[in-house]
């Protein structure tokens, strides 16, 4: 079997490869004997940035790049002029697809594909339909979040180009329960969509053992005493790192030690420093910056327990990495977290957007040593028993074959075998 992933999202050299979620998928597939190649639209312009490539160095060496082979998957970084969203959504996909077919076409030459994988509904997935048709094969699309319950909802234009990806796609993926009903909501039509949970690398995030974490600590440059929370994650509004902030400096006045490191970038950061420093939490919160992802279990180890606060989510994988390094989470219950973390047993999970309840779990678990070490071990076990990248790949594989042979999976009967009644 032959399958084209079409993804903006792809892995970049220089990133940390082997964590990257869509290529950790075709690595795997490719384990299994499918075969896979990459196209991957990279914008010409960035906002904020001038020229080509905006002001990025990267940028303009990536656009220039061609195709790479990374870890045996060959990927074709194609570069396209990119419009605003809000100017024109249509124009926008055309334009991904348009340039994209020439390519496609070298590609299908020497390389002819059964089905296309498009990684997001839009916009590459719109784009793929018009791929699909024009090679005769079948598309499947896979929503990650917030292409589904944040973006259409902003603009009317891609709630549109969403919903006519989702009706016509010959297949739809989803990463939760949660997500896969808010597919079919925007859909507004009969959907058949197949969860498949995503994977950790077991082998990177593992629990270790004193005195590494105290290492760790070290060598980050972390306080080495103390309590330590960790977030990671893009720096923005919508994390709910307001609500973290304001939570913690509950938590701080009554804990002298405990401290919490924000892993990441994004545009909240400034304000988020301000406001630390209006706190007077200057030292307790420490800003890592963005890190590349082989870093993140050194950060998370490092810790003592996890926290994710966002107003919405597909299933971050985030909170499976810390979970895999056997550290507690404490979690907004929001879109498929609450199909990762067991209430009360690998975790706990809060409301979203206030801040009492989320202060008083990171206090419950900040107190007890041993709720944090039998939590952590309960989430270990469950990603290991779960969530591993073999399954994910087997559960890849079949859902091609499905789509191929006219068997769309239902998610209400595959989510029940993938449970196995606990999920």
């Amino acid at each position: 079997m032959k399958v084209l992933f079409f993804s903006s999202m792809y892995v970049k050299p220089g990133q940390a490869i082997s964590g990257t979620v869509i290529h950790r998928q075709a690595v795997e597939l490719q384990r299994r004997g499918v075969e896979v190649r990459v196209v991957c639209p990279v914008p010409r312009f960035r906002r904020g940035g001038s020229g080509l490539g905006g002001n990025s160095k990267e940028q303009r060496a990536l656009l220039r790049m061609g195709t790479v082979n990374l870890d045996g998957v060959e990927v074709t970084y194609v570069p396209f002029v990119n419009v605003p969203l809000r100017f024109s959504c249509g124009l926008h996909s055309r334009l991904v697809r348009r340039t994209a077919e020439s390519v496609v076409d070298r590609i299908h030459s020497e390389f002819p594909f059964d089905l296309i994988h498009a990684h997001r509904v839009f916009p590459t997935g719109h784009a793929g339909l018009g791929l699909g048709r024009r090679f005769g094969v079948p598309l499947i699309v896979s929503a990650v979040g917030s292409d589904i319950h944040t973006h259409p909802r902003r603009l009317s234009g891609v709630r549109e180009r969403a919903r006519e990806t989702l009706q016509k796609c010959a297949g739809a993926l989803s990463v939760s329960r949660a997500l896969a009903e808010e597919m079919r909501e925007l859909a507004g039509a009969p959907l058949s969509v197949r969860v498949i949970y995503r994977g950790v690398d077991v082998d990177h995030f593992a629990p270790v053992d004193p005195p590494v974490p105290l290492v760790l600590r070290r060598r980050l440059g972390l306080p080495e005493d103390g309590v330590g929370i960790a977030y990671v994650g893009h720096l923005g509004r919508a994390k709910g790192l307001g609500e973290l902030l304001e939570g913690f400096r509950t938590l701080a006045t009554r804990v002298p030690d405990v401290w919490l490191a924000l892993v990441g970038d994004g545009p909240f950061r400034e304000g988020l420093s301000r406001r630390v420093d209006e706190l007077g939490l200057v030292g307790r919160v420490i800003f890592a910056g963005a890190r590349p992802h082989g870093e993140v279990a050194d950060w998370v180890n490092a810790s003592d327990l996890f926290v994710l606060a966002s107003y919405n989510e597909g299933l971050p994988n985030v909170v499976l990495e810390a979970m895999a390094c056997a550290r507690p989470v404490v979690a907004t219950d929001v879109g498929g977290t609450g199909e990762a973390v067991v209430d009360g047993e690998t975790g706990i999970l809060v409301p979203p957007r206030v801040v009492k309840p989320l202060a008083q779990a990171l206090e419950s678990l900040v107190a007890s040593p041993s709720l944090r070490l039998s939590m952590g071990q309960a989430g270990a076990n469950r990603v290991r028993s779960r969530f591993t990248w073999g399954r994910v790949g087997k559960e890849l594989e079949q859902a091609y074959l499905d789509v191929l042979h006219g068997r769309p999976a239902d998610a209400s009967t595959r989510t029940a075998s993938l449970s196995g009644g606990g999920l």
